[in-house]
């Protein structure tokens, strides 16, 4: 689906081994001074923004292949949530769902909180507003990181 992933394809004149020497310069396990968290092995990569005052659970996972070509190099990107997250939305989605229905069926709510019935959808916005806010925030920083580091531009 497209809101649980992005791909993008980069183009920069940069040679292939620039691109992977640049891609490790900024890649540290443990330094919060560092771009990114993850490793370059052969032509593939897989990183992450580094964060180091907070916690972003919707991150984008960044994974990605470098192709030499004549002139330039591309580099092909695919930024997905992590699949723990991915499961958490979906079983939050799943019950918020199935609360829906349950107030949707029942008979008309009395009492001083008739406003009660529409709790699934306002926890079905919220999620989907924090799911789509947190990835696409994430993805957007890591692509715009990506392209400044690399010297590239975006094809598609």
């Amino acid at each position: 689906m497209a809101i649980f992933s992005r791909k993008l394809l980069l183009s920069t004149q940069l040679p292939a081994d620039e691109v992977r020497r640049r891609l490790n310069e900024h890649i540290s396990a443990f330094d919060t001074l560092k771009r990114f968290d993850g490793h370059v092995r052969g032509e593939s990569f897989r990183i992450s923004k580094v964060r180091s005052h907070s916690r972003n659970s919707f991150a984008a996972q960044v994974k990605g292949t470098v192709e030499p070509g004549f002139g330039q190099t591309q580099i092909r990107i695919t930024m997905k949530p992590n699949l723990l997250v991915v499961l958490f939305l979906c079983l939050w989605m799943g019950m918020a769902l199935m609360g829906a229905f349950t107030f949707m069926t029942a008979p008309e709510m009395e009492g001083p909180f008739p406003l009660f019935r529409y709790t699934p959808f306002i926890m079905l916005s919220f999620g989907a507003a924090l799911f789509i806010g947190g990835f696409q925030y994430s993805a957007n920083e890591c692509q715009r990181l990506l392209q400044d580091l690399l010297d590239a531009e975006k094809v598609r």
